[in-house]
């Protein structure tokens, strides 16, 4: 929520909701239904009232007809009586004429299910029956004593069961009365039987409201009702509904509701069935029952929703669609009021309204403006007028708002001006002037601080300033290209790299830039910048020349980057620089032949050292194997051999710096199993430190898997475990120790001597630096530490040193570790094997210019017998004798007077009848180049001088491949 929100009223904050249309339209809807429903029910209860009404005005009426009903029949009772007791007695001559009266009445009251004629003693003398195979109602003793005591035409009415075996509903009516002569003696009794669900069949029948009709007797039984088709029409009231035969009162009305129905009952008592001024007797009791059916309501109310839903639907789609105008009208003007509020905060704009003529202001101010702003803001144009601060300002304000005020025009300014406070401010004011009649009634205006982007320009004004001196001093020449039109713009720098100036080089264009590439540098210079284009690369870069007024080609560093494009994501737009590099390139250049002249120098120098070192290195050996010396000529020899292998190793470790620091070091990194190559480390140093009294451990536990050169890194272990023997004291120790330390190894060699004294350590990894502990006679170059280290960074890893508080050093490397199966390593042996058994005997030819390295090769290709050599000092020469003896091995120098071994080589190449020769390259250019140039050149193998003359041996053994002659036989002897 934003910060102004707090402050929006809350229907303003309802009317921004994202739902606030339906916020509003539910509860509308929910009010209109409730208001349906309620309407509904009220008008639901209301007609069920009226209905109710009408049912009880309907079961009176249906009580009445029952009470006509029964009355009828005592009149006719009453008549017929009268006609009996008038008439003769009734003899056999008159009987059939009574009989068919009897039966025509029977047949002319529906209701009339029997009429009897009875004498004093009870016994049936005459009866009529609608159902001839009816017997019609037994007449009790009781009642015929009890009608024979009332007085003359009183009417006796019972109720009685019309089947003898169905002692519970009461259905008929009896009707009795006593027949009388003129000295009021009993003569007879008539009974009339009247069947009352036929009196209640034939009732009225409503189906408006879906009304039954009931009749009970005393008991609570249906004695009818107004569907006779009905399942309880002979069962008992409670039956049909418990609650009603609980409610039924004495009351000749009744009223009550239950979820059977809306019930009514009138009583008929034996009083109220009898016409006015008849005499009646006997306590017969009947309820006439009317039930309206329960689904007459839910009816009711689904009849008035069903009226007031299509009439509710429209206005609540009006209120909707008014609802979404509104809302959306109101969220409309809202987010407007919003986003000026926004918009002024953001600009800092407050709005005002002066006076043109008290000059009395009335700021606007948002709701967000804070109230110490609106305390410090003036409330006339007399308090504002002495704020102003700028020099002339307030003269130029006073007559821009004259000129405001009198001829319309609009006052826009920028004006220095001080708070209250003392802080001073940057303003905007802007106003017009709002006319009526030709009058100004109001000026309106705004006042926008501008104070940031004051700060702001004069910080990029001051920016640009710096940027340019930057440039400036760099040398550089900027450009900037309109893609778009192909117009490049370029500053003064950029054409006085060419020497010329803005005002003679003239418009730039791509065009023109192109004709100044050098044909060479064309298509680089333009392939890098298709690829910027095409967002394959992030940045231009490209270096090529341009052609100088002049007529020399001047070297160019451009970079740049696109700073536009459009919507297919072409570039419009591109900045970038260009750098004059000539200089740079002459130096690089200068660099490349100073090295190049370096690696020729230390070529030249490896050569003619190792070819002298050949000779002292090998006679050595070779005076090494004469067992006639003694002990002192062999000390004297092992001397020699020392001091050369010294030196050889001072030119061998000359020639890796060299390599290293010019980056030419070639590396075959593989899993190395670091436990086994220290072991051989340490199984090679074991002699020298036995010799120094130091005891030599390795405490490496497996597996430790490193990624590295196996050669290069044996070669690091032995520098390190060797210095540490060498500057060590008898009785010391030296370990070797490594552990894993995350994703690498890390490698420690730990030993208790001297140390290493503390101003010396800065300069540990410096090239031919030696400490003061070196002499006492030390050997050593210095740069063993630096090679390692080298060594061990181009692996990946890193090489460090660390002093102990209680003496001695440790020195440190770390490598990549890996998972993977480590190759194996192996320590070659020293010494040759000659080959076993009598040998073929076979010739080797010697080509060399140097007579001391043919004695050497002589000397040392003595001991295989069965070789013989053949020499030569030139390749000419070397060339006939091949040609004349077909040698199997030729050991081919490089550097002879004549013929290179290169071009010897392909001499020899070139004869059919020297394809079996194998050619051997034994020279002193040992320069990594000149042994990869060898090994394409075709040669079976390189080898570099000074050798060892048991490796020269396994050599010659190897490519030789002696064919053994048969063994003799005992009889050849």
């Amino acid at each position: 929520m934003r910060a102004t929100d707090t402050q929006t009223p809350g229907l303003r904050r309802l009317l921004l909701h994202p739902h606030a249309f339906w916020l509003l339209f539910g509860p509308v809807v929910l009010v209109l239904v409730v208001l349906g429903y309620a309407t509904a029910h009220l008008l639901t209860h209301q007609s069920a009232a009226r209905v109710e009404r009408v049912q009880t005005i309907w079961a009176r009426g249906l009580a009445s007809q029952v009470q006509t009903t029964v009355r009828r029949h005592m009149q006719d009772l009453r008549r017929l009586a009268g006609l009996l007791q008038n008439t003769a007695p009734v003899t056999s001559n008159t009987l059939p004429y009574w009989d068919s009266a009897l039966r025509s009445l029977v047949r002319e009251a529906p209701a009339l299910s029997a009429v009897q004629w009875y004498d004093p003693q009870g016994v049936l003398r005459l009866a009529s029956h609608r159902d001839p195979a009816a017997t019609g109602v037994a007449l009790p003793a009781a009642w015929r004593d009890e009608v024979l005591a009332l007085p003359d035409r009183a009417v006796l009415v019972h109720t009685a069961p019309s089947q003898p075996d169905d002692s519970a509903a009461q259905d008929q009516l009896v009707l009795l009365t006593a027949l009388r002569d003129a000295r009021d003696q009993a003569t007879g009794l008539l009974v009339f039987t009247v069947h009352l669900p036929t009196v209640v069949e034939r009732l009225p029948r409503e189906s408006a409201f879906q009304t039954r009709t009931f009749l009970l007797d005393g008991g609570g039984w249906l004695t009818g009702q107004s569907e006779p088709s009905a399942p309880d029409r002979t069962g008992h009231v409670r039956d049909t509904d418990p609650s009603l035969w609980q409610a039924l009162t004495e009351d000749l009305e009744g009223h009550h509701r239950s979820p059977r129905g809306v019930w009514t009952w009138h009583t008929l008592t034996t009083p109220l069935l009898a016409p006015d001024g008849m005499p009646v007797a006997g306590d017969t009791t009947l309820r006439l029952l009317t039930q309206l059916d329960p689904s007459v309501v839910t009816q009711i109310r689904q009849g008035f929703m069903g009226v007031l839903i299509p009439m509710v639907l429209p206005v609540v789609l009006f209120i909707g669609l008014m609802l979404r105008w509104l809302v959306g009208h109101a969220q409309s003007l809202e987010r407007h009021r919003l986003r000026l509020d926004i918009s002024n905060q953001a600009a800092r704009i407050e709005a005002w309204e002066m006076d043109p003529h008290s000059g009395v202001i009335h700021w606007l101010f948002g709701r967000t403006t804070p109230l110490a702003y609106r305390s410090a803001m003036p409330r006339s144009l007399g308090q504002f007028m002495p704020r102003i601060i700028g020099p002339g300002q307030r003269e130029q304000l006073q007559r821009a708002l004259d000129h405001t005020r009198r001829l319309g025009t609009q006052t826009d300014l920028e004006l220095d001006y001080q708070l209250p406070t003392g802080e001073q401010r940057a303003l905007r004011v802007v106003a017009h002037a709002e006319w009526q009649d030709g009058v100004c009634q109001r000026i309106h205006g705004i006042t926008q601080d501008i104070t940031l982007r004051k700060r702001r320009e004069r910080a990029q004004e001051q920016e640009r300033v710096r940027l340019d001196n930057i440039v400036r001093s760099m040398n550089a020449g900027v450009w900037e290209w309109d893609v778009a039109r192909g117009q490049i713009s370029v500053n003064e720098e950029w054409v006085a790299m060419l020497g010329h100036t803005l005002e003679d080089f003239g418009p730039m264009s791509y065009e023109r830039w192109v004709e100044r590439l050098h044909p060479d540098d064309l298509g680089a210079a333009v392939r890098n910048l298709s690829d910027h284009f095409n967002q394959g690369k992030s940045h231009y870069e490209s270096r090529f020349r341009l052609r100088h007024r002049d007529g020399h080609w001047v070297w160019i560093q451009a970079s740049g980057v696109v700073t536009a494009r459009d919507a297919q994501g072409r570039p419009t737009q591109m900045f970038g620089t260009h750098q004059n590099i000539s200089d740079l390139v002459l130096a690089r250049e200068q660099a490349e032949q100073a090295n190049q002249a370096k690696s020729q120098f230390l070529s030249s120098m490896s050569h003619e050292l190792r070819t002298p070192l050949n000779a002292i290195l090998g006679f050595a050996q070779m005076l090494g194997l004469d067992a006639r010396l003694d002990r002192t000529q062999r000390e004297s020899v092992d001397e020699i051999g020392q001091a050369g292998q010294h030196l050889l190793r001072l030119i061998n470790e000359v020639l890796d710096l060299s390599r290293i620091e010019a980056g030419q070091v070639e590396l075959v990194l593989e899993p190395v199993d670091l436990a086994a190559l220290a072991e051989a480390s340490r199984q090679l140093l074991q002699p020298l430190a036995e010799a120094a009294g130091v005891t030599l451990s390795c405490h490496l536990p497996a597996p430790l898997h490193a990624l590295a050169d196996a050669t290069r890194l044996r070669q690091v272990l032995v520098n390190l475990l060797s210095n540490a023997i060498k500057y060590h004291r008898p009785g010391g120790w030296v370990r070797l120790s490594a552990r894993a330390d995350g994703t690498h190894l890390r490698v420690m060699v730990a030993d208790n001597g001297p140390g290493i004294a503390a101003e010396f350590q800065p300069q540990l990894f410096q090239p031919f630096a030696r400490g003061p502990h070196t002499a006492g006679g030390i050997e050593g170059s210095g740069i063993g530490l630096s090679i390692s280290k080298g060594l061990v960074e181009k692996m990946g890893g890193h090489m460090g040193f660390l002093q102990p508080p209680g003496g001695g050093s440790v020195f440190w490397f770390t490598l990549p570790a890996t998972p993977l199966t480590p190759t194996e390593t192996t320590m070659s042996p020293d010494t040759d094997t000659p080959p076993s058994g009598p040998a073929a005997r076979q010739q080797v030819l010697c080509v060399d210019d140097n007579p001391a390295n043919l004695k050497l090769i002589r000397r040392i290709l003595a001991l295989r017998p069965h070789l013989e050599l053949l020499t030569a000092e030139c390749a000419r020469d070397g060339l006939a004798l091949a040609l004349a003896h077909r040698p199997r091995l030729i050991l081919l120098d490089i550097n002879m007077p004549d013929l290179d071994g290169y071009q010897a080589l392909q001499a020899i190449r070139a004869e059919p009848s020297l394809d079996g020769c194998v050619v051997v390259a034994v020279t002193a250019n040992a320069m990594p180049r000149d042994i990869e140039r060898g090994q394409q050149a075709g040669f079976a193998t390189y080898l570099t001088k000074p050798f060892d003359i048991h490796d020269f041996l396994r050599q010659v053994d190897r490519l030789l491949e002696p064919v053994a002659s048969p063994a003799p036989s005992a009889t050849a002897d």
